[in-house]
């Protein structure tokens, strides 16, 4: 009887997590297209998934967004949600953030303001970039869906994302938008 009762009680927690979950990840979806820029201060933006049709020089298995700026600026989350890790490379700092079934890292840090299960709101402020050897500030943003990187994550920002783009990039984009 006890061992029945444990495992009703057991399923009912369970379901109301995986319920949970749902709402989570469809509550996230429909922030798609809405997302601000992470930075305040963006000259230009780099999309790595589009390396072999000559957008950036970084590498081909990414599907990264590098936004970069030539003055200091402040990193801010793009969504709500739970710290799942910050970590350290070398002088790399970076910062992933989970909300239902998928994760954001924000990526070349100097500061970090998180630490692991803070609660971070939309346009909070979670760090703040290191300056590159060439005097740029890049941040380097991947998301992911459970495991799996998503591959068209410029789609998830304001449209005005596209006003970063150099005359290069955006007819590179147009070509490629015709081939699919």
């Amino acid at each position: 009887m006890i061992t029945r009762i444990f495992i009703i009680v057991f399923c009912c927690l369970v379901t109301s997590c995986v319920h949970a979950q749902l709402d989570s990840n469809k509550t996230f979806e429909l922030s798609k297209g809405k997302w601000r820029m992470p930075l305040d201060n963006v000259n230009n933006i780099s999309l790595h998934k589009n390396v072999n049709l000559g957008l950036s020089i970084a590498c081909p298995f990414s599907y990264a967004i590098e936004f970069i700026s030539d003055k200091p600026s402040e990193v801010y989350s793009v969504a709500a949600g739970k710290v799942a890790a910050v970590f350290t490379i070398g002088e790399i700092k970076a910062v992933i953030i989970k909300y239902g079934d998928y994760y954001l890292t924000y990526s070349e840090l100097e500061d970090c303001y998180l630490e692991k299960n803070d609660l971070v709101f939309t346009n909070s402020k979670i760090g703040r970039l290191r300056k590159k050897f060439d005097d740029k500030y890049e941040l380097e943003f991947l998301a992911y869906f459970k495991s799996k990187e998503i591959e068209s994550i410029e789609d998830w920002f304001n449209p005005d994302l596209k006003k970063y783009y150099t005359a290069k990039q955006n007819k590179l984009m147009k070509k490629a938008e015709s081939h699919q």
